[in-house]
């Protein structure tokens, strides 16, 4: 396996996976759902091997009152790559015009280009430089912010980074 095949291959895993994550999709997709929310919870974070798709470790916010999917960030380390890749998404009333921005911790945030969006989901996908990864592990809550159509005040989702650094080792061990 060429190491861009193995990149899409994590890529359209994830995406198959937190399509759940948005409240149309969720009820589109039980059988996904179902194998996601099987998966080994180490912190805030889920490790989530499915016999037909590389492992990964995932986090979903969802809405306290609703229950429904608000946003969904995954990480999957395809093999024979030496970075881990991450997916976002976020519910399609954002503005995908926009760039999404990750911080961690109120940093300056990273840019990451939304990929695509359909009824269910917009989504982004970006390869974790060593930089960005030591963040992740160090740090204590993720910061996503979006555009919203015709609002000029950015919107922001946050991610509990308790368990992150457990969740990628475990993550490692399980693709070797």
């Amino acid at each position: 396996m060429t190491a861009s095949h193995a990149t899409s291959v994590a890529a359209a895993a994830l995406a198959a996976v937190l399509v759940f994550a948005m409240p149309a999709a969720a009820q589109q997709a039980k059988g996904k759902q179902s194998a996601a929310q099987g998966g080994q919870r180490i912190g805030d974070w889920k490790l989530v091997c499915a016999p037909s798709t590389p492992c990964f470790i995932t986090q979903e916010v969802v809405d306290a009152e609703t229950k429904a999917g608000l946003a969904g960030i995954a990480v999957a380390k395809p093999p024979g790559r030496p970075n881990g890749v991450m997916q976002v998404n976020l519910a399609p009333q954002i503005d995908p015009k926009q760039p999404i921005g990750l911080s961690v911790d109120g940093g300056a945030p990273a840019p990451l280009q939304v990929n695509g969006c359909d009824a269910a989901k917009c989504s982004a996908r970006a390869v974790l430089p060593d930089d960005v990864l030591e963040r992740l592990r160090k740090g204590n809550e993720i910061i996503l912010t979006f555009g919203l159509p015709n609002q000029t005040q950015l919107a922001a989702v946050k991610f509990s980074l308790k368990g992150f650094t457990a969740a990628y080792k475990a993550l490692e061990a399980k693709r070797g």
